[in-house]
């Protein structure tokens, strides 16, 4: 499919729709020479993309502009005009969420690492129970020999 040119407006226009962030320079100011925006993904990696002044409509070139589609904000070009034109957000896959009895990771790494307790007896706990085991263990008196106990 045949695609215009983009220009900078779009390039705004899609950051805005799909509400990417406009970075800030380290005094707090956005900046003078573009306009940087940021977008936070599900896996953790921030896109960035920065669109030269003015925002106008003025294209990029065909160059440039594959570039910044590969490169910066990671979409194709149907995607992409189709969050300009008609709103649609890009696929970036869906957020993964926790199973909502899970145990905390830094609660595994307590109760696997300090403690030492066997890895299949904390994978059988709920996160209750692993949050009341782990508080037994810190509150247990620490004595001579006793592995389980650890001195705070």
């Amino acid at each position: 499919m045949k695609y215009p040119p983009t220009t900078r407006r779009d390039h705004e226009q899609f950051c805005v729709t799909e509400k990417w962030e406009r970075r800030k320079t380290a005094t707090g100011k956005t900046g003078t020479h573009h306009h940087n925006y940021e977008l936070a993904l599900h896996d953790g990696r921030i896109l960035i993309t920065r669109i030269s002044h003015p925002v106008d409509r003025s294209d990029y070139g065909p160059d440039l502009w594959g570039h910044i589609l590969r490169e910066q904000i990671e979409v194709d070009n149907a995607a992409f005009w189709d969050c300009v034109k008609n709103g649609v957000l890009p696929d970036r896959g869906r957020q993964t969420e926790a199973p909502p009895n899970a145990i905390p990771a830094g609660v595994v790494s307590i109760l696997i690492g300090t403690f030492h307790l066997p890895e299949e007896e904390v994978k059988g706990m709920t996160a209750t129970e692993a949050i009341a085991r782990m508080g037994e263990l810190f509150s247990k008196p620490a004595e001579d020999g006793d592995a389980e106990a650890v001195k705070v």
